[in-house]
């Protein structure tokens, strides 16, 4: 379906919000010709029969009126419409926000983030110009001209044919050159997409960017990029006034056109002065809905580029559909993948292939090897974020596909590679885990990863804002906040990716420590790590090579002892 069809259904979803502004729209439409008509009778009047201001005085009360009453109804349908647009723009938000927290961190790894920052801010407000303005210049478009050629015909034929010949054009001229704009709108959003999400990485970068010394460089580029967007824009502007004075050209003509046959027609007496003035007044009033629709055009054709992409993300398929009666989570965590395969949809290589694995309930399983071998794909499976291609995954017998995805994740902490912390406080970005935590339990688990020092020092304690993705906090910090959190969330199965890559030798010894009592004999473990040090926490390791369909299982302090097998590849 076309985006403009597609922006259409979601304002018919609306239908009170929706009919509203249109029936105003409308009967705004109806006022124009009325009031032509009442100032035609008043000028013919006052011009032929040269009547006491008196007697005019209810027809000028009632011109007067008309133009009050049209002047009330623009402003009631502009605010109708507005109404609509942010009603709308509203639902858009959080079905496109609802999407993405779907796809999880499986598609947005592979997106830029500036892109769909762009898409969900500047994207959705490109919108508003189409349910406001576009979609009921629409309706008027549609209804006026109809309305003021009949009205027209009703009182002289031969004015009403030419009206009916003349009006088409605009439209036609509208379509030809919006042609040549699409091309350039969708080039002017590539270039604000791209320019957006540039400007993130270079504003979320600018520490590295200034350590090596390529900040002034990012300037120039971002200079250039700044060039292109205004390049594309003014190209976009061009076409829109080249369609305006075309728009207008034809307007004028055909009005000019009518007003020397009824001049003509006037002096020959075949038609009556009345009569040619109110076609003379109606004519305005059917090209001006037309020239309006002209001028918005280019916003409507800008939305639905904007559209185009919002849509795409919208019908992004999910890598799991929810069950219509989902089985219940079972309290044991035994674990077992059966000759898993993951291959992302349009890579050529499986990211996993014949992965047979089996881990206990309370069983500690540490996942070693080259990178680019599957091991965090094992816990992408795990957590949901991706579909094995072949085998499936069972949780104590259960299908975990089978399984609500939000019941699942309850039972199951996770500490990513590149853990996020939100821009508020470190106690807010504790409580994620455990809201109703008190404070004596979170500096618990802090102590427990060595951060117990760290915060006492902190002047304003656990009320210490972390910055925007923790960023007050070096690397290592970071880390270990992210692990305090997994820990407090008090899960019965526990997933760690490189859970101390940037931690000193002492700092991660004295945090396994803590982390290992703070697991008990009850909590399930799968650990992925490259340093030998976390391996301690394991009952077992599994070696994946990336080539054999099975995965050989040794002891953790046999591993210890080959450092070139789970070295940094």
């Amino acid at each position: 379906m076309r985006p403009e069809r597609r922006l259409g259904a979601l304002a018919r979803a609306h239908r009170g919000a929706f009919l509203a502004a249109l029936s105003v729209s409308a009967v705004t439409g109806v006022f124009a010709v009325v009031q032509a008509a009442v100032l035609a009778h008043l000028l013919a009047r006052a011009f032929l029969e040269r009547p006491e201001w008196e007697a005019l005085g209810p027809g000028v009360g009632a011109f007067a009126a008309l133009v009050v009453a049209r002047a009330v109804l623009t402003w009631a349908g502009r605010r109708l419409s507005h109404h609509l647009a942010a009603r709308v723009k509203a639902a858009l938000h959080g079905e496109l926000h609802a999407k993405l927290l779907a796809l999880g961190p499986a598609f947005t790894r592979g997106e830029r983030s500036g892109e769909l920052i762009a898409t969900a801010t500047e994207g959705i407000e490109q919108l508003d110009a189409f349910f406001s303005r576009v979609l009921p210049q629409r309706v008027v478009a549609g209804l006026v001209p109809l309305g003021v050629i009949v009205a027209v015909a009703l009182k002289d034929g031969a004015s009403g044919a030419l009206l009916a010949v003349a009006a088409p054009w605009v439209p036609v001229f509208m379509i030809l050159i919006g042609k040549q704009a699409q091309a350039r709108n969708e080039r002017q959003w590539v270039e604000l997409r791209r320019m957006a999400a540039h400007f993130l990485d270079v504003i979320q970068g600018l520490p590295t960017l200034k350590l090596v010394g390529r900040s002034r460089y990012q300037l120039e580029v971002i200079g250039r990029m700044t060039e292109r967007f205004a390049s594309t824009t003014l190209g976009v502007l061009r076409v829109a006034f080249l369609s305006a004075l075309v728009l207008e050209l034809v307007a004028t003509l055909s009005t000019a056109l009518l007003a020397v046959t009824l001049g003509v027609r006037l002096v020959s007496g075949t038609v009556g002065f009345e009569v040619a003035l109110l076609v003379l007044l109606l004519a305005p009033e059917l090209f001006a809905p037309l020239r309006a629709l002209g001028a918005q055009h280019h916003a409507g054709m800008a939305a639905a580029t904007a559209a185009e992409r919002i849509f795409a993300l919208l019908d992004e398929p999910l890598t799991r559909a929810e069950r219509a009666a989902p089985r219940a989570v079972p309290s044991r965590m035994q674990v077992r993948f059966e000759d898993v395969t993951c291959q992302p949809p349009g890579s050529p290589v499986p990211t996993l292939e014949g992965f047979e694995l089996t881990v206990s309930p309370g069983e500690r399983v540490a996942l070693v090897g080259p990178s680019g071998v599957g091991k965090s794909t094992v816990l992408d499976l795990l957590l949901g974020f991706r579909e094995p291609s072949r085998g499936r995954i069972l949780v104590d017998g259960v299908p975990l596909a089978a399984l609500p995805l939000e019941a699942w994740r309850k039972q199951v902490a996770w500490v990513s590679q590149c853990p996020y912390f939100f821009d508020t406080t470190l106690r807010d970005n504790l409580l994620l885990a455990q809201p109703g935590a008190a404070d004596a339990e979170l500096m618990r688990i802090l102590r427990e990863v060595e951060l117990g020092p760290v915060i006492a020092r902190l002047p304003q304690g656990l009320d210490t804002p972390l910055g925007e993705r923790g960023l007050r906090l070096s690397g290592g910090q970071r880390q270990r906040l992210a692990l305090a959190r997994a820990l407090l969330q008090d899960a019965p199965l526990l997933l760690l990716d490189e859970p101390t890559s940037q931690l000193d030798d002492v700092t991660e010894a004295a945090v396994l420590q803590g982390v290992k009592r703070l697991l008990g004999r009850e909590k399930t473990l799968l650990l992925v790590t490259h340093r030998p040090a976390p391996l301690r926490l394991a009952d077992r390791v599994v070696v994946l090579s990336g080539r054999a369909p099975r995965t050989p299982a040794h002891t953790a302090s046999a591993l210890l002892h080959r450092a070139p097998l789970v070295g940094h590849s």
